[in-house]
């Protein structure tokens, strides 16, 4: 077996072993060297990114939070609106007409709200005054939100995912009181 080896034991040959032992060993090295390089560059973008991402998007949910408070208003400062409230308040329910009259009023401020689908208008009875059904506000949402919502005076909170659609969120506002 060595005698096989033997024939191939020559200077020539032991050069380019060593030869292509050294360009394996620079190959290894340079092609570490530059993995390390991309790799801390493309984390660096990446976090970039991400960063640049989470800027938008918390803008854009800004933006949406600061528009429904303004159609919001628009909506509760409505005096057709503030007349149906006024009626609830003192215990007169108000009419199918009325109903319907208030959500065309209603869609009419929301048409030019982008990402605003909805609006319900509630009695102090939690009884759904808006869209029309007999849906009640504990049935809806946690208590605990009722609550928060009334603690705030009428200014909007985040009430998170709406648990009908998830899909959608919820921002509600309590009594004006």
């Amino acid at each position: 077996m060595f005698t096989y080896f033997k024939k191939w034991n020559t200077l020539r040959n032991q050069l380019l072993v060593v030869y292509l032992i050294v360009m394996f060993t620079v190959l290894f090295i340079v092609s570490t060297i530059t993995y390390i390089l991309v790799e801390d560059l493309l984390q660096d973008n990446a976090e970039e990114q991400i960063k640049q991402t989470v800027l938008e998007s918390s803008g854009r949910y800004d933006s949406l939070f600061e528009q429904l408070n303004m159609v919001t208003k628009q909506i509760i400062t409505n005096e057709d609106v503030q007349e149906v409230l006024l009626k609830e308040s003192q215990g007169k329910m108000t009419s199918f007409n009325g109903r319907q009259s208030l959500i065309n009023t209603t869609n009419l401020i929301q048409a030019n709200a982008d990402g605003i689908y909805s609006f319900e208008i509630y009695n102090n009875e939690y009884q759904r005054i808006i869209p029309i059904d007999s849906t009640l506000l504990l049935d809806r949402i946690d208590p605990r939100w009722i609550i928060r919502a009334n603690e705030e005076g009428g200014r909007l909170i985040w009430l998170g995912v709406d648990p009908l659609d998830q899909n959608y969120f919820l921002v509600g506002g309590g009594r004006l009181i």
